[in-house]
């Protein structure tokens, strides 16, 4: 048939019918094109007449026998690449969309993708590729378990590795700073464990400061015992800042297994910790400026004695009562009496026998009579 390759071509539920010359190129019958988009035979006849009328789309214009059988009829076709004008230049009218919506709807899948369906159809089939035998010998590789829960372990153990470190190069600076860190470690920390020994060092540290804070606000008789002022500080902090001791308790229990002291509780929170010292030193600042020279002076003469005895204890406890007991050696006092005397003096609830000393000018004597005594001491 002149050279041509004839083919039907199914799109969109109709059959197209197109032909291919020695050249290559793709000619469309325009009358199976018009079948298919549902024109009847007077649309037809008025679109082929259009066709050959127009200047650009003539161009593509030739006639060919498409018929079936032995049929030699020449046929309007058109080129393949102009077939997208020849489509796009069909205006959809409201009447069109009005009366024959299903009309409308297949011309625009005729002009979107008409052209490319049946360029498809004359272009040459892909040979079906078969991946060569080969001599390998094929293994079943066994299931592997699912080791996704290990990672989620992992990564929850690196998420902890991170904020330990962290934690410890937060010490290192403070030690570096001149923070002095020689305590007596219990036996429940673990001596292997260089972070966990300096946490408990550093909060060791920080429990002394507190103490002797707290101490002074004793000798100037605000207080009588350190866990007063430990109450009133945590009720102040759930009053004026919403701290809820209990629910913290709980929290911190579930998350490290075990109940810990309001004190440490406090240490163990930037926030808390924070608020906690900022409400003592206003106390220490408002309560004792008036006996501060006073506090001075007892601590100043004992120190040399503290250092001596190497006295890790809280503002040198331990070394004071020893410092107590050998001045009622050098003398022997009625402390109850004194105690007695100096609260009706200053109008104070209680009184230290720091305090009493640094109010007497004859105890003070006598203190540092028996400080002497002791660093003369081998």
């Amino acid at each position: 048939m002149n050279g041509l390759a004839v083919k039907d071509i199914e799109f969109n539920g109709a059959t197209l019918r197109a032909a291919q010359d020695v050249a290559g190129k793709i000619w469309v019958g325009i009358r199976w094109m018009c079948m298919g988009i549902g024109f009847d035979e007077d649309k037809m006849k008025n679109e082929r007449k259009k066709i050959q009328k127009d200047i650009v789309l003539n161009e593509g214009v030739k006639f060919y026998p498409l018929g079936s059988g032995n049929s030699d009829t020449e046929v309007l076709c058109l080129d393949l690449d102009y077939i997208p004008l020849w489509l796009a230049k069909i205006s959809i009218t409201p009447t069109m969309q009005k009366e024959n919506p299903d009309l409308v709807q297949k011309l625009i899948t005729y002009q979107l993708k008409a052209k490319d369906v049946l360029a498809e159809a004359f272009l040459p089939k892909k040979e079906e590729i078969v991946p060569a035998q080969s001599n390998m010998i094929q293994l079943q590789l066994p299931n592997l378990p699912d080791y996704s829960g290990n990672f989620q372990e992992l990564n929850e153990k690196i998420d902890k590795l991170y904020s330990d470190m962290g934690k410890l190069a937060n010490l290192l600076i403070e030690m570096k700073e001149g923070s002095k860190i020689s305590v007596d470690i219990p036996e429940s920390i673990n001596h292997g464990n260089l972070l966990e020994v300096l946490e408990h060092s550093a909060i060791t540290e920080w429990k002394k400061k507190i103490y002797s804070m707290i101490d002074r606000l004793i000798d100037a008789g605000k207080c009588k015992e350190r866990s007063e002022c430990l109450q009133y500080i945590y009720k102040y902090m759930n009053k004026n800042y919403g701290v809820v001791w209990d629910q913290e308790m709980k929290e911190y229990a579930i998350q490290n297994g075990k109940k810990p002291s309001t004190i440490d509780l406090t240490y163990n929170n930037e926030t808390y910790r924070s608020i906690f010292e900022s409400i003592l030193v206003d106390l220490v600042e408002n309560n004792t400026s008036q006996d501060e020279e006073m506090v001075c002076m007892t601590d100043k003469i004992i120190t040399p004695l503290i250092a001596k005895y190497n006295d890790n204890s809280n503002a040198g406890c331990a070394t004071y009562k020893l410092v107590y007991a050998r001045m009622d050696k050098i003398k022997p006092i009625c402390w109850s009496n004194r105690e007695a005397r100096y609260i009706n003096k200053h109008e104070k609830k209680t009184a230290t026998k720091k305090n009493i000393i640094n109010d007497s000018k004859s105890l003070m004597k006598i203190f540092r009579a028996a400080v002497k005594q002791m660093l003369e001491e081998e």
